[in-house]
């Protein structure tokens, strides 16, 4: 009875914010909740207990624990077909957003939540057609394109606690209107407008400008164009393995939310306005640079978004971390530590007493050293090169000190014969030193070698557009795309970082076109 009173109430209510199929509900404390409300909380209750490690991540080993436990045959090979599907940021983890983008996909076959809630999950997003064109119920026989430009003047700043970057974007869109010229005439704004999200966005971005307003372009006729400019906060997962010489990446995805059946992004034609300009980024940051070899890459593509496959961008900003504090203010300075241990062996042989107090001192040296810069190291439950290098400092001081405890179990009668075994020591242990240090500087070399290796290659390979050439601007390129005429050569207008369109001027008729780099091939 209190359900439908409170339904009737919101339904006379024309700021209720509710649509006419959605239902309440009233919760323990009094508060009315939508069912999709009640769905989101069941969705979050199943996430926590997957979350064994409360740290907002689940993988796909938990997924599958938990699926065998219920009783499921779902293989691994299945379970991370299921991550990947909805995996956007390519961590290997999901987190709630996509974990709730995995029941809506595949909540009946994995049976986490109730059928219900997989249901209501669902019904949200199934008039997003109807949605996203304004509630006007539109319905087109072409998809329309929507030219896009994204801009990142700025990235502010880095927080690796929060686990998040600062960013400034400048969002550019032109598309041309659904109306007839006679319907448009004499309107203020345009009768429908794309609507984009940046994904990972922590709260709700600060919209510094967002201005609309009608334009006559050469090749399309009259359009709306669009120029927001807004500052957010980017959730990314970072990974501190190489540190203190880590890359970092960030990922920035721009995406639509209307199906890609209806709206897509495509460049501008217009050379002003690539699709991702970061020619002029500003990334002054206290502790990262651009990484030279690859800043930067991007590629276009789709990805889901509330269930719904949609046009995207994807940038990745790769940002190598300033390592001279680092090895200046504490690799050098414990390096220091460790290597007068070797100074211990100019106390007479005899003295046992005072060998052992000094490697003491040194070893309490090293251990309050450690402390006093731990709140400059990353605090993550595995080994960065920067632990594996203090431990590697630590075991060689622990090695001396055991060395130096043996001696006083020798026997006075032989203590004198034993001198030469000494030298011998110090040159073993000296030698046991410097192959210790090459062997770690050998290791953290490759590592960073590797990671160097991994950032071209996701650069060049793979995604959604497979291996790509990077084209710079003035190259002569051949036309190869199935369907084009034979022979069709252009000129590069602007150099591609990633994936992406290239921007070609055709050499027969002088057109504007752009095209996919693996349509295309150089002119030799």
């Amino acid at each position: 009875m209190k359900l439908k009173k409170e339904k009737k109430k919101r339904a006379g209510s024309s700021t209720s914010g509710l649509s006419k199929t959605e239902s309440t509900v009233t919760n323990d404390g009094g508060q009315t909740d939508t069912k999709e409300m009640l769905a989101l909380r069941q969705c979050k209750t199943a996430f926590d207990a997957i979350d064994a490690n409360h740290n907002g991540f689940i993988s796909v080993n938990a997924i599958q624990n938990v699926l065998k436990l219920m009783g499921s045959n779902i293989s691994m090979k299945e379970c991370r077909a299921f991550i990947n599907e909805v995996d956007t940021d390519r961590s290997g983890d999901i987190s709630f957003a996509e974990f709730e983008k995995l029941v809506e996909l595949e909540g009946e076959r994995l049976g986490i939540v109730d059928a219900a809630t997989v249901k209501t999950l669902r019904g949200r997003h199934s008039s997003l057609t109807e949605m996203n064109w304004g509630g006007s119920n539109r319905n087109v026989d072409s998809v329309v394109e929507v030219q896009t430009s994204l801009r990142v003047p700025r990235v502010f700043s880095i927080d690796e606690t929060e686990e998040c970057f600062k960013v400034r974007l400048t969002i550019t869109q032109e598309w041309p209107d659904l109306d007839s010229p006679a319907k448009s005439a004499g309107r203020d704004g345009p009768s429908w407008s794309p609507e984009t999200e940046v994904f990972g966005v922590i709260g709700s971005p600060d919209v510094c400008s967002d201005t609309t307003y009608p334009r006559n372009d050469l090749y399309r006729g009259p359009v709306w164009r669009r120029v927001k400019v807004l500052v957010a906060d980017i959730s990314q997962r970072m990974a501190f393995k190489e540190f203190p010489f880590d890359i970092s990446e960030l990922l920035i995805i721009l995406q639509l939310t209307h199906p890609v059946t209806n709206v897509v992004m495509k460049p501008f034609l217009d050379e002003k306005l690539p699709l991702v300009d970061m020619t002029a980024c500003n990334m002054v940051l206290a502790e990262h640079s651009p990484h030279k070899p690859l800043p930067y890459s991007w590629e276009i593509g789709r990805s889901k978004c509330r269930g719904v496959k949609c046009s995207a961008v994807w940038i990745t900003i790769n940002l190598e971390r300033k390592y001279q504090f680092y090895q200046h203010n504490v690799m050098w300075i414990l390096w220091v530590i460790t290597t007068c241990e070797l100074g211990i062996w100019a106390i007479p042989f005899d003295d046992t007493a005072d060998r052992i107090g000094s490697t003491l001192s040194i070893m309490f040296t090293a251990i309050a050293f450690k402390f006093i810069v731990e709140d400059k190291l990353p605090s993550v439950p595995y080994q960065t090169l920067m632990d594996q290098f203090m431990n590697m400092c630590f075991l060689f001081i622990f090695l001396a000190f055991g060395w130096h405890c043996f001696q006083t179990f020798i026997p006075d009668d032989i203590m004198e014969s034993t001198e030469h075994h000494d030298s011998m020591a110090l040159a073993a242990f000296s030698t046991t030193w410097a192959v210790m240090n090459l062997m770690q500087y050998l290791r953290a070399s490759r590592i960073i070698a590797e990671r160097h290796d991994e950032i071209m290659l996701q650069a060049e390979s793979g995604g959604h557009l497979g291996k790509i050439q990077v084209f710079e601007k003035g190259q002569h390129i051949r036309i190869t795309k199935k369907g084009s005429q034979t022979g069709k050569t252009g000129v590069v207008l602007k150099p591609t970082w990633g994936r992406g369109f290239v921007l070609i001027r055709k050499t027969e008729d002088s057109t504007l076109r752009t095209y996919m780099p693996h349509h295309l091939a150089l002119d030799n």
